[in-house]
């Protein structure tokens, strides 16, 4: 008998979810710190008593006053990347006080990076660490909310972008003013600041997921060090442990055909509407047509 080359039509709803509980806010007790306002292209740099703002696009720049007694006792300035803002807070003379600054809300469906990672982030002590599995998910989605920008020119070496290029809590610069001599120190990295983090997140992206004329890509250019992680977007949440996928949760709001690229050797795995069903396996030779609003469950990866 000739080999069935027929697609296989799947409509799924029931819906395993996939999900990260790690809460991205980065935080520092340095007077001083710089920090990129979320949703914004505004920096902030945050003295217990004195707020100095500068846009990265315009150059504009403008202080605010915090009407605080010092001295401040705890001073924090953190960058909550769930709510998308940025809050100073402390002890003072007066009690506890604590300002927020807000340029908007962030889109409901931001894409997530976890690499299994879940120590406090005092960016003080991660600068220190300089562990890209802490550093990553929080580039990958900060990326995500800055307005679109010039072009960057990133090096595959990140480790060393972010080590020369980056000050303060995550705040970009195009100079090399701690003399690292990780780069050439004429070399250009980018048109703007936000260009940095904007195509940072793409250069992240396309490591662990890339989405090529309905060809979904998974794990294509992992570094061996990211042997763990989870990624969740809007068409496709999956995760991977012990640098093998786990699995994989497909959703698809209208009907459309994929093909499924899965890292080397994997050739098949198993499909499931539910956890309570045995499912079937299916061999990424063969094309897939989810029909719209279908969510299709995959696991037991094989050779």
């Amino acid at each position: 008998m000739g080999e069935d080359h027929s697609y296989t039509k799947y409509s799924f709803r029931t819906c395993v979810k996939i999900t990260i509980l790690q809460k991205l806010a980065p935080f520092s007790h340095l007077p001083g710190t710089c920090c990129l306002i979320p949703n914004s292209s505004w920096v902030v740099q945050a003295f217990p008593t004195l707020l100095k703002f500068e846009n990265c696009i315009t150059g504009e720049k403008r202080e605010e006053v915090l009407p605080w007694k010092g001295p401040i006792k705890d001073f924090t300035v953190q960058q909550d990347l769930e709510r998308g803002c940025v809050r100073i807070f402390g002890h003072t003379a007066q009690g506890y006080r604590l300002h927020t600054i807000q340029e908007g809300k962030p889109p409901s469906r931001l894409e997530k990076l976890s690499l299994g990672m879940h120590k406090a982030l005092d960016w003080e002590m991660v600068k220190r660490r300089c562990n890209m599995a802490e550093i990553l998910p929080v580039w990958f989605r900060l990326g995500q909310l800055v307005p679109p920008s010039g072009q960057a020119w990133l090096p595959p070496d990140l480790k060393g972008v972010f080590q020369t290029y980056f000050h303060g809590l995550f705040t970009p610069r195009l100079v090399d003013e701690d003399h690292l001599g990780i780069f050439p120190p004429d070399r250009k990295i980018a048109e703007d600041r936000l260009a940095l983090l904007r195509e940072g997140y793409l250069a992240i992206r396309a490591q662990f997921f890339q989405k090529r004329e309905g060809v979904y890509i998974f794990l294509p250019a992992v570094a061996a060090e990211f042997h763990s992680g989870r990624f969740l977007s809007e068409a496709v949440d999956f995760e991977w442990s012990k640098k093998s996928l786990q699995k994989i949760v497909l959703r698809s709001t209208a009907a459309c055909e994929i093909v499924m690229q899965l890292p080397k050797p994997l050739k098949s795995f198993r499909m499931r509407a539910s956890l309570k069903e045995k499912g079937e396996r299916f061999f990424c030779d063969r094309p897939l047509v989810l029909q719209a609003n279908a969510t299709l469950f995959c696991d037991r990866f094989e050779k």
